[in-house]
């Protein structure tokens, strides 16, 4: 489905875990960081294009002016020129029976250099000169200084990654691409550190070709002044880093976010803290922005709480504010009647609130409710993030809208701590179960959500259709297949069955199905090219990662596969990556928020800008903190399997190793609100009638999914058989 590989996903999982679990002492190494290229696609350009993925030099870097692989998600993005955000502080201040093949992906999904190009030809640099090396805290005139957040350097209460590994080992297996899972918080620590060295190194030698607007290109090889560098870093600059510790959500370990990111800014002199782990990341960013320093990676913030920090936050996909208000329209209107079409207004009595319009159709996306009248029940973590979104804004705000109006019958609030969760989740579904709900509106974090819940669930013989967005990464095709833990099989008993949404990250399988190797791929084998089994042997005798070669000459060690947390990194990084390019030479906060902001709108596919409809829409407006704008309905199907190389590796029997896949319901429409705020070029009917159901464009499915399976051959949808011997890249991918 929507978000990320799944092993990267399982990495996610044990991440949002990690703000939970065991520690493991270490430094990182200073290293460096490039932004990865930002792409665009011009919203509005609606043709649909056939690219190939983007050409690479012997080193398996992007060739320059060549479409560089990227991981699908958001690169930084920004709208209109304008308005800046306030004057710049002083420097230094379970198996389905016979399940169907999902439609096929198409390469225009990856984006096109052309549309690349134009793009990059509108950016530009918010300075051209400095006065000073040192432009401002963490700058000097040969480095920017990164201080990295990760969970737990020293253990604080339970080890969650442990607990969720053991729960998820069906899912914890290396792939083609991913090392496997950590099994500890202290795997978790070390994978982590090699994701980021491998990350900042590949960024610093390859930065400009990151770009192809080549006045950029050449500025960014001269130094603050002017002067020629050796080409690599950002205007003389590479990017260092060091890590600190953010603890985790647990009871006793929360302080850590404060006095971490304290220590990062007044001891390392950080220009910019990194990080992502759930359920931290309000007391990081609002602490950095009390040091007057950066803050690259938050989850969902509200507009309210990123406005308040401006210039110093940024989120790295949506708002949360943007997830809700279009998540309630979507409810309200699509899911539910409008409320001006629905019956009279009942009286809410001692329900959840919310809008007083009960929802007038039936729950039939669950096999167990299909036939009844929608009751929705809310649930969320005890935590202030949590609370600010799920209750004062879904809930109180957008739920009573009046063109909206979702009436919840039931709220939970549960608690963050990992350690209660299991005990908890038999009691939660208990209150569920006997106030009737139907529905359930997931603002949960997804391993309570689609591990501790549906496990319980299941054991309560209870399936409720669960109510999706990107909240919680509920939009991942790892976490969606998390719901399978609990038992059942598709479609009628399994937990996931009753799974719907709308995702906010506009490319399918999360952070992608991998056509060909992404950019977080390259930055591993540029330093790891003849790892795996051969790294032991002399260099001439090493022959080269390569785990797609068809006549069984590549190697796939260990050591070839990148740790899975090293895209989920790119993603949460790129706006960093690209503040430091737009703002120029003089960098500061100012001039990285402002150059962001100015970023050109456009549609953003997998490896780049692309004129195809489907992928979504990036480009902050001024004065926003965020980049992606649009969303798009997704029902999550237990019974299909995914596109390659998402099912590999396969077991023994030859069957595919990873089950479930999205399918669309509308046809991929992008939405900035339900019911008719389409976002170009959906707003014009003639596409809709131009891409779907149409058989001259198969890649758009339309509401035929249906796909071929067979017993004793698993049959790729342009008929490629399984186990494949095709070469890479997947040319017919």
């Amino acid at each position: 489905m929507l978000g990320k590989r799944s092993l990267a996903a399982l990495a996610a999982l044990f991440l949002i875990a990690a703000a939970c679990s065991k520690p493991k002492n270490a430094t990182a190494g200073a290293s460096t960081t490039t932004p990865p290229p930002t792409r665009i696609t011009v919203a509005g350009q609606g043709a649909l294009t056939q690219t190939a993925p983007g050409a690479t030099v012997p080193g398996g870097a992007p060739a320059p002016g060549a479409p560089a692989p990227g991981g699908a998600a958001p690169a930084p993005g920004g709208a209109a020129p304008g308005a800046a955000p306030g004057a710049a502080p002083e420097p230094g201040a379970a198996s389905a029976p016979a399940p169907e093949q999902a439609p096929a992906q198409n390469v225009s999904q990856t984006g096109d250099q052309g549309q690349r190009g134009a793009v990059d030809q509108q950016i530009t640099l918010q300075s051209t000169s400095a006065s000073r090396p040192d432009t401002y805290q963490g700058v000097t005139a040969n480095e920017v200084r990164i201080g990295v957040g990760l969970a737990d350097k020293v253990q604080c209460g339970a080890d969650a990654v442990a607990l969720v590994s053991q729960l998820a080992a069906p899912l914890n297996q290396p792939s083609i691409y991913y090392q496997k899972g950590p099994t500890n918080q202290g795997e978790a620590y070390d994978q982590d550190i090699q994701a980021l060295t491998a990350m900042f190194e590949f960024f610093n030698n390859h930065a400009t070709e990151l770009v192809l607007n080549a006045d950029i290109q050449n500025r960014l090889k001269q130094d603050w002044q002017g002067n020629p560098t050796d080409g690599k870093g950002y205007y003389g600059r590479k990017l260092v880093w060091s890590d600190f510790d953010v603890g985790n959500t647990q009871a006793g370990c929360t302080e850590k976010q404060k006095a971490g990111t304290d220590q990062i800014a007044q001891e390392y002199k950080a220009f910019t803290s990194l990080s992502y782990y759930d359920g931290t990341e309000q007391a990081v960013c609002a602490e950095s922005a009390r040091n007057k320093i950066m803050h690259f990676g938050g989850d969902y913030e509200s507009d309210g709480f990123l406005n308040t920090y401006d210039p110093y936050c940024w989120a790295w996909s949506a708002t949360g504010s943007k997830v809700m208000s279009a998540w309630a329209s979507w409810i309200g209107t699509h899911v539910c009647s409008p409320p001006d079409r629905r019956p009279a207004a009942a009286v809410n009595v001692g329900g959840g609130g919310g809008g007083v319009k009960p929802c007038d159709t039936n729950a039939d996306n669950s096999e167990q409710f299909k036939g009844k009248p929608r009751s929705f029940g809310l649930m969320y973590r005890d935590l202030a993030d949590d609370t600010a979104l799920c209750e004062n804004e879904f809930h109180q705000k957008y739920a009573n809208d009046p063109r909206w109006q979702v009436k919840i019958d039931k709220t939970i609030q549960y608690s963050s701590d990992i350690g209660r969760q299991q005990a908890d989740a038999t009691n939660i579904v208990l209150q569920f179960k006997t106030a009737g709900v139907t529905s359930l509106i997931m603002c949960a974090d997804p391993v309570f959500g689609a591990l501790f819940f549906p496990i319980q669930a299941q054991q309560q013989d209870y399936h409720p259709e669960y109510v999706e967005s990107s909240f919680g990464f509920f939009d991942a095709s790892l976490v969606n297949r998390l719901f399978a833990i609990g038992g059942g099989s598709a479609p009628n008993d399994h937990q996931g069955s009753g799974a719907f949404g709308i995702t906010h990250l506009g490319v399918p399988g999360a952070f992608g199905w991998d056509p060909n190797p992404s950019l977080d791929w390259l930055a591993w084998h540029d330093s790891h090219q003849f790892w795996g089994e051969d790294k032991d042997k002399p260099i001439d005798q090493r022959r080269p990662c390569d785990p797609h070669q068809a006549d069984g000459n590549g190697m796939d060690g260990q050591g070839c596969k990148e740790p899975g947390t090293l895209p989920l990194w790119f993603f949460h990084t790129l706006s960093f990556i690209g503040g430091v390019i737009f703002a120029g030479p003089d960098l500061n906060p100012h001039n990285a928020t402002v150059g962001l902001q100015n970023y050109p709108t456009t549609r953003f596919a997998a490896y780049g800008p692309s004129s195809d409809p489907r992928p979504a829409i990036v480009g902050p407006a001024p004065g926003a903190h965020s980049f992606t704008q649009d969303a798009v309905e997704f029902k999550w199907r237990p019974d299909f399997i995914a596109p390659k190389p998402e099912p590999l590796p396969l077991q023994d029997n030859g069957e595919p190793g990873r089950r479930g896949w999205i399918q669309w319901p509308d046809c991929e429409r992008h939405y900035y609100e339900w019911p008719d705020k389409l976002s170009p070029p959906w707003d014009d009917p003639n596409v809709a009638q131009q891409y779907c159901d149409n058989p001259n464009n198969p890649q758009y499915p339309g509401t035929d999914q249906s796909k071929v399976w067979n017993t004793t051959a698993w049959y790729h949808p342009q008929g490629v058989p399984y186990p494949f011997v095709d070469p890479y890249p997947y040319p017919d991918f």
